[in-house]
C-alpha cells in the first residue's frame, strides 16, 4: 500500500489549491477563491466558468436503492457478463487473487461510505435520505464533488462508448481529482482535521479489498491530483483548460508513452480482448513485490495487451507487455516469478499450466488450461 506517500500527496493538496487559484486569479484566467455563501453548483460554475444552468434536482434514496443504481452503472458500462470475464483474466494474470467478483469489488469502491453519487450515464444526483449540506459541511463537500462531476458531462467531458478499460481508469481518476481539489478550493484551502464516520468507514472496508480495487479508489489523489499540480504549478491554467487538455489513459499520467505492439495471436474463440495500461501493470507488479519496486518500473512501461479465449480444452489467457529496454522486461518478468512456487506455478493451483518468459523487450505470460495450448501459444510468439 501507499501510506507515505498518499500522506504525502493529501498534505500538499490545500497548498496546490490555493497557489492554482492565487496564481491564476493573478494572471485572469481563474474566478476568484471560494465563496461558501454560494450554493455548490453556483461555486462549480464559477470555478470552472461554466453556465450554472438549472442544476439537475437531488434524489434522496435508499442505501439499497443507491446500491442497486451503481451496480446497475456498472453492468451498463462493462456490457452483459463484462465483469464476470475481467474477473478471470485477472485472476489468470494474478492481478487479483483466485475467488473474486470485480462487480461487487467495484460496486464498494463506488458505494462504502457514500453520501451522494452522480449517475454519469443518466445525469442523475442520488444523495442519502438525511443529506443536509445546508447544515452539515461534509454533504456540502460531497454535493461540490457531485456538481463537479455533472457540469463536466454537461460539457461533453463523457467517455466514449467504446473505451477501454484503461480509459475508463484515467477518467476517474482525473474528474475525481478536479472534484476533490474544487472540494478543497470551497474550504478556502482547508482539510479537514477528522475524517468523518462516512470516510473512516469506507476506508476499512477498502483496505480489505485487493490492491487493484484500493488503489482504484484512491487513483484521484495517487494519479489524478498530481497530474494536476505538476500542469497547474508549471502556468496557471484554467480547470476546463486543464481537463481538455489531460491524458486519455494511465500512461499519459504516469509519463510513459506505449510503443507499437505485435498483434496477439488468434487461436480459440475469444472471450475478452483489452488492455491493463501503465497503472494496472503497476498494481500487478505491486501485489508481486511492493510499491517502490512496482513504481521504479513503471516509467520503463511501453504497453501491453491481453486476450482471453476458450477452446475445447477450457480457458487460457495470454499476455503481451512491451517494456522501454530488455532488462525493465526482464526485471518485470523476475518480481512476477518471485511469488510461484518452486514448481513455477501460482500457488494453490495444480491444474494450470504457467509460464513467464521474455523476449527482447517483451514479456510473455501464458496461463493455459493444458500443456497442448501453452506450447501452440509458444510456437505463434513473435
Amino acid at each position: 500500500m501507499k501510506g507515505a506517500p498518499l500522506l504525502l500527496t493529501l498534505l500538499g493538496v490545500a497548498i496546490f489549491v490555493g497557489n492554482v487559484l492565487y496564481l491564476a486569479d493573478r494572471g485572469g484566467e481563474q474566478t476568484a477563491p471560494a465563496n461558501t455563501t454560494l450554493s455548490p453548483a453556483a461555486f462549480v460554475a464559477q470555478q470552472l466558468d461554466l453556465p450554472l444552468g438549472q442544476p439537475a434536482p437531488l434524489q434522496a434514496v435508499s442505501p439499497e436503492t443507491l446500491r442497486h443504481r451503481i451496480g446497475a452503472n456498472l453492468d451498463a458500462h462493462f456490457g452483459p457478463g463484462g465483469l464476470a470475464r475481467r474477473t478471470r483474466a485477472y485472476e489468470l494474470l494474478t492481478l487479483l487473487p483466485s475467488g473474486q467478483n470485480l462487480h461487487d469489488q467495484f460496486l464498494a469502491m463506488q458505494a462504502a461510505g457514500c453520501r451522494g453519487w452522480f449517475a454519469d450515464r443518466t445525469g442523475d444526483l442520488l444523495v442519502a435520505e438525511d443529506f443536509a449540506p445546508l447544515t452539515r459541511p461534509d454533504d456540502r463537500a460531497t454535493l461540490i464533488r457531485l456538481r463537479t462531476l455533472e457540469f463536466l458531462r454537461r460539457a461533453s467531458f463523457t467517455l466514449s462508448p467504446d473505451a477501454d478499460d484503461d480509459q475508463w481508469f484515467a477518467h476517474r481518476a482525473i474528474h475525481g481529482a478536479l472534484a476533490e481539489a474544487l472540494q478543497i478550493a470551497d474550504q478556502s484551502g482547508a482539510l479537514s482535521n477528522l475524517p468523518t464516520a462516512e470516510e473512516t468507514e469506507r476506508e476499512a472496508i477498502l483496505l480489505t479489498l485487493p490492491i487493484l480495487i484500493h488503489n482504484l479508489a484512491q487513483s484521484p489523489e495517487l494519479l489524478g491530483l498530481p497530474y494536476l499540480r505538476q500542469r497547474s504549478e508549471a502556468a496557471p491554467t484554467p480547470w476546463i483548460t486543464l481537463l481538455r487538455e489531460a491524458p486519455t489513459h494511465t500512461h499519459g499520467l504516469l509519463h510513459c508513452p506505449p510503443d507499437p505492439l505485435p498483434a496477439l495471436p488468434q487461436l480459440g474463440s475469444t472471450l475478452l480482448e483489452e488492455s491493463l495500461g501503465a497503472y494496472a501493470t503497476q498494481l500487478l507488479l505491486e501485489r508481486h513485490s511492493d510499491f517502490e519496486q512496482a513504481e521504479s518500473l513503471t516509467p520503463h512501461w511501453r504497453g501491453d495487451h491481453y486476450r482471453l479465449f476458450a477452446n475445447g480444452r477450457g480457458d487460457h489467457l495470454l499476455w503481451h507487455c512491451q517494456w522501454a529496454t530488455p532488462e525493465a522486461a526482464t526485471n518485470a518478468a523476475n518480481l512476477l516469478r518471485s511469488t510461484l512456487t518452486p514448481e513455477g506455478t501460482i500457488p494453490g493451483t495444480t491444474d494450470r499450466h504457467f509460464l513467464i518468459e521474455t523476449r527482447h523487450r517483451l514479456l510473455l505470460v501464458l496461463n493455459c488450461s493444458d500443456p497442448d495450448t501453452l506450447a501452440a501459444l509458444r510456437q505463434v510468439q513473435p
